[in-house]
This record gives C-alpha cells, structure tokens and sequence, in this order.
C-alpha cells in the first residue's frame, strides 16, 4: 500500500530557484518514513459510518446567539488557541475532546509554525468524529495543490475514539494539550478529574482549555440558565479562577484570558474564558506506559507539506544517477523507422533513488521528468510490461541531460542531490 501517493497535476509544477528552502531534504524524507510507518504499525481499527448530509442553511434560522459575535464565537476560540500554543520545543500535540475536528481545521496550516509535527486528535462521541472526519479529509483534498509546495515539515494527524479520563500510550510524549469547551460537557467532579489527569498523567509541558463565562449568559437572556442544555455546569470568572487555583499545583502554573467580548459589555470581558497552563519546568511529558483504555483510531490523515519538493528531489536526484551510469551506447537504441532513441523504463531509473525513499507512483515520476526535461526526454511505454517508459533521442550526450539537471537545479557544482545523496 502506497501511503503517500499522489497525482501529480504537471499545472503546479514549478521550479525552486537554487533549491531555496530551509528544510534538509533529507530530515523530511526521515519524517515521511516515520509516518508511513507508523500508519503501517497503527492502522485505523475502526470505520465510523458517514454523517449525514447537513440541510441547507436558511438565512435567519440560527439562533440569535450566532448574530453576536463577528467573527464568530468558536473562529474567535481556535484564533486563542493557536495564539497560546509555544513556539519552543513543541512537537506532539493532543486534541483533548476534539469534537467535530474544528481546531484541526482551523490551525493545520500554521501550526508547523509553532513546530508541531504530529496531532493526537481524541473524542469518545462518534456523531462529531464522523463529521470531523469527512470535513476535514474533504478540506485536505481541497488544499492539497497548495500544501504540497509548502516549505515546513509535515504534520501527522491521528484520530482516535477513546474516554478522555483513562488515556493510553497514544498519549505518550505530548508537548501541549488543548481542550475547548470540552469540561462543562462534564460532571463537576469528573472536569475535576480530567485537569488532575492532564496534569499528572499526561504532563504536557502546555495545557491550554476553555469553558463559557457563565456571567455573560445575560447578553443571550440566560441570566438564570446555562448556556446550552447538555451543559453540566458553568463557571463564573471568579469560580473558574479558584477552581484552577485549587488544582492547578507546582510544577504548573496559570493565566487567564477571555476572548469574546462585545462593545458595551466590556465589564463582563468575554463570552468564553481560557486558562494556559505550563509547566514552569519545561521538562517534556514522559511515556505512558499503562493503557488505561481502549482507544480506538478512527482517522490518519497527512497534511503533505514539501512533499512536491521531496518527490521532485527523489526523482530527479534518481534520474541524475542513472545517467551519470547508463552507457549512452547506440547498440541499445530502439528504431522505429527513421527514429533511433533509447527507451527507458521508470522502474530502472527508480532503481537509483536514495534508499531508503518513499514510494512514488511511476506515472507520476515519468510526468515529471518529461515536463521537468521536455526537451531532454519524452514520454513513452514500456512494451514488455506496458509500464511508464521514457525516450531519449538519438545524439542525446551524458554532458547534456547532465547539464539540463544542473541549470534547473544546481545549487552547487554537484548538481540536484546536494539534499539527497
């Protein structure tokens, strides 16, 4: 199974002036073997069934609390959210109470930014999984023109169907922790325990979580009520700051912030209030070794970022050694008439490419070599086995094709593998 194939559309191949990018070609091909094995060794155990269509919406059939907030109230939490996130020495993330997959959404494009390279996405409700899922495999599927050219390392994102409050290995090694709007979903007692075993289990160096300003419920006429009915509690801004100060201990320390706010109500500061939690230590989050719960992975998804890059370095670095070997003998030569031309199958020019490498599709390898180089080579098949072939015409020199890699290419004397030798 080829985990990180993909269709090469030829109209966003473009050339990297001199191979300018910051990333080491060969630390992100490590990252993507590291992923592919992973997703070989933690296979999705469960298939959630599709979410239903949602109806049409109808202009002025939300409810009024929708109106309040430009942008709106859950945009406004994932922008607080990332804003929290470290940007030092943060690799592992956990989605704590991911819900419908809204922050992953939101944020995946930035967060390699903030250095986050692998996401652990939890929630024990299958509905909001489902629907998470669908969207945000249609959103990469979407972007993924664009996301294959950018310059950042990429992000594995898991999924998993799991109780919040028995965590399991999946949840070793977790730099930063986020759940928002996650605790009121909860019995007291049992968001209580869930801070206690964030802090004392999990021990992420970050916890950021959020929860409704019950005394902004009065801007929604809810002065006397809680703002949605499967909500079990909320706090007041005085009650959410003593029962952080009751179970927020040392190492860990807390701020808080409030996003939401609205013109005329500035006393009550916003509709939902965040606490960042950190550890004053630094130290990372230790292994999980007792499995508490059953998780089972419902999603993996790759967001596939320089991944054009690293497929364009295999193939053309590939390419590049197969020429500096291959004998350019006219013995060899195919004729077809008039024509005289070396035929070459991908597969033999695949043979060169650093190992070990990630699979790459040999139609996909033939396109891009015949568009990198069309005046070098051209697309043919193989007759034998009816695979992907190249031609090179007759007269083609070594020091030519060698000299098209090095003008396209070349950041050094040495041509294309400089980042994959």
């Amino acid at each position: 199974l080829n985990l990180f194939k993909i269709r090469l559309d030829i109209t966003y191949m473009v050339k990297y002036d001199a191979w300018d990018t910051a990333i080491d070609l060969n630390d992100l091909l490590k990252s993507y073997i590291r992923i592919e094995q992973r997703q070989r060794d933690e296979p999705v155990t469960l298939d959630l069934p599709p979410p239903p269509e949602k109806p049409p919406v109808v202009e002025g059939s939300h409810p009024q609390q929708q109106r309040f907030f430009d942008p709106p109230l859950q945009h406004q939490r994932n922008v607080q959210a990332y804003y929290l996130l470290s940007r030092n020495g943060c690799e592992k993330l956990a989605i704590l109470g991911c819900g419908e997959l809204s922050f992953e959404k939101y944020a995946l494009r930035d967060l390699a930014d903030r250095g986050i390279r692998h996401i652990v996405s939890v929630d024990v409700d299958e509905k909001p999984l489902s629907s998470g899922l669908h969207y945000l495999g249609r959103y990469l599927d979407d972007q993924e023109h664009y996301t294959v050219k950018r310059t950042s390392e990429p992000i594995h994102v898991e999924v998993y169907k799991g109780d919040l409050l028995a965590p399991s290995p999946v949840l070793s090694n977790i730099d930063v922790a986020i759940s928002t709007e996650v605790i009121e979903h909860m019995p007291l007692e049992k968001a209580t325990e869930l801070l206690k075993c964030v802090l004392d289990k999990i021990h992420p160096k970050l916890y950021i979580l959020s929860t409704p300003n019950f005394e902004f419920n009065v801007v929604f006429n809810k002065q006397s009520s809680f703002r949605h009915d499967d909500h079990h509690f909320e706090f007041t801004r005085k009650q959410f700051k003593e029962w952080l100060s009751e179970n927020v201990c040392t190492p860990y320390k807390y701020e808080v912030y409030y996003v939401g706010r609205l013109d005329g109500h500035e006393h009550l500061d916003g509709a939902t209030q965040f606490a960042k939690i950190w550890r004053e230590d630094g130290i990372a989050s230790p292994a999980i070794t007792e499995n508490e719960g059953t998780y089972q992975k419902v999603g993996d998804f790759v967001y596939r970022t320089s991944y054009f890059r690293l497929v364009e370095a295999v193939v053309v670095g590939a390419f590049k050694k197969f020429i500096e070997a291959f004998p350019f003998d006219p013995a060899h030569q195919t004729s077809v008439g008039t024509l005289h031309f070396w035929r070459i199958s991908i597969a033999k020019i695949m043979e060169f490419a650093t190992n070990p490498t990630i699979e790459i599709d040999e139609s996909d390898a033939m396109m891009m070599l015949t568009s990198l180089f069309n005046l070098t080579c051209y697309k043919s098949v193989d007759p034998e086995t009816g695979n992907p072939a190249i031609t090179l015409p007759n007269g083609t020199s070594k020091q030519a094709v060698l000299g098209a890699i090095a003008r396209m290419f070349s950041d050094d004397s040495d041509g294309v593998p400089k980042r994959l030798d």
